[in-house]
């Protein structure tokens, strides 16, 4: 594996490519006696993205309906990748990455689609299964609603192996934004895109996490397959302002017990015009959360107005930076049991957008008394706090003391916590 300096231009593409056929060992052997898979039957639209197609081994290529050329250089430099217990896997071929090695092709199982009537409620959807060494196995989903400038990618790692997994997860590609294959770089909370300009309002691709934990990387394209050869995290870092021939990543850390599975998600965008789309990017649908008051984040137009609604009630707003992201906080606790959460946007011309909505379910238990009587401290169990009772509390005199039960947000006691006392400060 090389180091962490790439090439910078279309001329350093070949000669990294020209390089890497000149690799020795057993890892560049593996790969170059493994023969290019077929692509199966494209995800094909009026656009905006009018070709999404998913190779049988995980790589991803795609067109805009604007552009001449395909959105990732080479049309496949494009994929998703797993490092676990010490070995990574992932497409038997991708233009110039060479440097995402020693690694071990995947074992094709199978692939079903394009499916579905493009739609919101039935989008357009590819399913391709792979092993990645014995007993684990990869299913990534791929869907599409016509008319968006982004396709969504769900992947399950399921593991049989009699044993358990770590590692990483990648997914990530080397950037030919609209016909060109230089760039800067940009980060959007934990998005990272690859642009046409330093400033916001350029046209940019991008990757968005939709489950959380994740890392990023934007840098030259080649260090971006250095990386991911690396089977470390990413590094949090972009080389934003540099004009090069750059790449972009996202990791997540892998840990799957045998037995058990673990879900990846996230959106790749593409927008000539600059768009940053309106996503709620974390907490990611389908989440269980313990608190009942989680911060909400997410991606819009830089400067437009975000609304959270959760069945139609405003539960909290945000204006997006000048980058392009936003993050907010509900007002009131969300009671326990199932949300589903809406986000607007609302630019400066009062134009409005809806994006898709996130359902998560709160399961808030309290653990601990906010407050005691008036003219009162909790004791015991190493707290003291004072301040009047809240709502949440029932109390009653006790001699000298007050005896205090906990009550959760639906109103039932909380037996896993034992009674407090709270004693009066003066007689």
């Amino acid at each position: 594996m090389g180091t962490f300096g790439g090439i910078r231009s279309r001329t350093g593409h070949e000669a990294g490519r020209i390089a890497r056929m000149l690799l020795t060992g057993a890892g560049a052997a593996a790969l170059a006696l493994v023969p290019a898979t077929a692509h199966a039957d494209p995800i094909s639209s009026s656009g905006p993205l009018s070709e999404i197609n998913i190779s049988r081994q995980l790589n991803c290529s795609v067109r805009h309906a604007l552009d001449t050329e395909p959105e990732w250089y080479a049309g496949t430099a494009c994929g998703t990748f797993v490092a676990l217990n010490g070995t990574l896997f992932g497409p038997a071929s991708v233009p110039a990455g060479g440097s995402a090695a020693p690694r071990t092709a995947y074992s094709e199982v199978s692939q079903t689609g394009p499916t579905g009537a493009g739609t919101a409620a039935d989008p357009f959807k590819v399913v391709t299964v792979v092993n990645a060494g014995a007993g684990v196995t990869l299913t990534q989903t791929d869907t599409y609603v016509v008319g968006q400038e982004r396709y969504d990618t769900e992947v399950t790692v399921q593991n049989a192996s009699g044993t358990s997994q770590a590692g990483n997860i990648y997914t990530g590609g080397d950037c030919y934004l609209q016909n060109s294959d230089e760039g800067y770089g940009r980060v959007v909370g934990q998005s990272v895109l690859c642009s046409s300009t330093v400033e916001p309002g350029g046209r940019v691709e991008g990757l968005l996490p939709r489950s959380a934990g994740s890392s990023y990387f934007e840098g030259v394209y080649d260090d971006v397959w250095a990386r991911i050869g690396s089977q470390q995290p990413l590094p949090n870092t972009c080389d934003c302002s540099t004009f090069i021939d750059n790449g972009i990543a996202l990791s997540w850390p892998v840990s799957v017990a045998d037995g058990a599975s673990t879900t990846y998600r996230w959106t790749t965008v593409f927008s000539p015009s600059g768009t940053i789309p309106l996503v709620i990017t974390d907490p990611a649908t389908g989440s269980t959360l313990t608190d009942n008051t989680p911060t909400f984040s997410g991606t819009a137009a830089p400067g437009s107005t975000v609304t959270l609604t959760d069945g139609g009630t405003v539960i909290c707003t945000a204006v997006a930076d000048d980058n392009g992201a936003w993050e907010c906080t509900p007002v009131a606790p969300l009671k326990n049991g199932e949300h589903v959460v809406t986000p607007t946007a609302t630019d400066g011309q009062g134009n409005t957008t809806t994006g898709d909505p996130v359902t998560i379910t709160i399961d808030y238990t309290a653990t601990a008394v906010a407050a005691c009587p008036p003219d009162s401290v909790l004791t015991g169990g190493g707290l003291e706090l004072t301040g009047p009772a809240p709502d949440d509390l029932s109390s009653k005199p006790v001699g000298d003391t007050w005896v205090v039960s906990l009550k959760n947000n639906s109103g039932k006691p909380v037996t896993a916590t034992p009674f407090a006392v709270c004693a009066l400060t003066s007689p």
